[in-house]
């Protein structure tokens, strides 16, 4: 078994990981960006309203 037909295989079974790996990690940050935000803007809100 030549060693460059495994590593071809392997890459080919640990790039769609990585890619959903990304997406997972981009879906995260977005998530505490969100959470973040939403707690800064309830700051302002409760400063403007006293």
């Amino acid at each position: 078994m030549n060693p460059q037909f495994f590593i071809n295989n392997f890459l080919k079974f640990v790039d769609p990981l990585h890619f959903c790996f990304h997406i997972l990690i981009n879906f995260f940050k977005g998530f505490v960006w969100a959470i973040n935000s939403f707690f800064y803007l309830n700051q302002i809100l409760e400063t403007m309203r006293v």
